[in-house]
């Protein structure tokens, strides 16, 4: 009698050498099944992969655009847990893919991707901002290969672009002198933001919502929003002396009665917003700048940077010391300004010893 030929749609037989069996691949899903072909362990098997493979295809027809993908990863928890600036830095990425929202999925390959990059993306907003795309989109991709709308993510590989030997670095630390001749030229109501920076490395996105009532006899009590991380530590006499000038303003702007929830106000008595103080703090920067008062790469971030450097330079810094001031929870950051701090005083020490002329005492 002759054997019966058992043909099933979607799976892929083959013959192991190395074992001599013959093994199954169901090829939607990839996956080899390991039960005895033809027992019911086997067709269940099947079934259970079948159900898979039709559930994946589901999904990637509900969402087959990067704007669906952009909509499924913006109600996820990955996208709601997000700091409120942070999530308002993604939306300005995602309002400027708005061109490719109509593009299926499919679309986007690590070609056409790095292409963009190179093409037009860079030409239009600059290196910074084309690595922030490509860290948000690649976000935005990896959800989608977890909800399996995507087979896999475009832009794993990719690696950022490298800033140009002569472009200026940004965010970078601030020297002593400039840091001296901002404080001599800043005026009321940027000088307390600006104390607060310089002084604590406060974050620009938790400045506009310190509330007053942190401010105690000889202590300032921070909230850190990006951590939740309470931050106690005694007024410098640049913060108080800041704190004054900006009440007395407020008196004679408002009278004495006038009192905000915020500790930092514009000049018209309401909260900073971040975009406000940024254009305001900027504008005041960019005028110092052109009379040479200090130089370019100048931010309110590279104060933070500053702090956590003069805190690493001084002998027998840890790193919690450095999380401490800035309300930092993990030790990656803390880590690499001590060891560039230990380097520097490496280096010095070293060089001090060399001779290289050979004189004499």
């Amino acid at each position: 009698m002759a054997g019966t030929i058992v043909r099933i749609k979607g799976l892929k037989r083959y013959f192991d050498k190395r074992d001599t069996r013959w093994y199954c691949y169901h090829r939607a899903t990839n996956t080899r099944i390991l039960e005895e072909f033809g027992s019911a362990a086997f067709f269940e098997r099947v079934a259970t992969l079948d159900r898979k493979a039709k559930s994946r295809k589901e999904a990637r027809q509900a969402c087959s655009t990067l704007y669906q993908l952009i909509l499924d990863y913006k109600s996820s928890e990955k996208f709601t847990d997000l700091a409120v600036r942070t999530r308002a830095d993604y939306e300005k990425v995602f309002q400027y893919l708005k061109p490719l929202w109509d593009k299926p999925l499919h679309h986007f390959t690590k070609e056409s991707l790095v292409k963009l990059r190179r093409e037009r993306w860079k030409k239009e907003r600059g290196r910074r901002f084309v690595n922030y795309i490509t860290t948000v989109l690649r976000l935005v991709f990896v959800h989608g290969v977890n909800e399996n709308h995507i087979e896999s993510n475009p832009l794993l590989e990719v690696q950022p672009i490298r800033r140009g030997k002569t472009e200026v670095r940004l965010n970078r630390r601030w020297g002593d002198d400039e840091r001296l001749a901002v404080w001599k030229a800043i005026k009321y109501p940027l000088k307390l933001p600006y104390g607060l920076a310089v002084c604590y490395g406060v974050r620009e996105g938790d400045m506009p919502s310190i509330p007053r009532s942190v401010v105690k006899t000889g202590l300032i009590r921070i909230r850190t929003r990006k951590r939740g991380v309470w931050i106690e530590m005694p007024i410098m006499p640049e913060v108080q002396e800041a704190w004054e000038e900006h009440r007395a303003e407020e008196i004679k702007k408002r009278g004495p009665a006038f009192d905000s929830l915020v500790l930092c106000t514009t000049s018209r008595g309401t909260k900073w917003t971040e975009n406000g103080f940024r254009a305001s703090f900027f504008k005041f920067l960019r005028r110092l700048e052109e009379a040479g008062d200090i130089r370019a790469g100048c931010t309110y971030h590279g104060l933070r940077h500053s702090v956590a450097s003069d805190i690493a330079e001084h002998e027998g810094t840890v790193e919690e010391d450095i999380n401490a001031v800035l309300g930092q929870r993990k030790s990656e950051s803390a880590r690499f300004y001590i060891e560039e701090a230990n380097r520097t005083r490496r280096a010095h020490a070293t060089v001090i010893k060399l001779d290289p002329f050979k004189r004499k005492p």
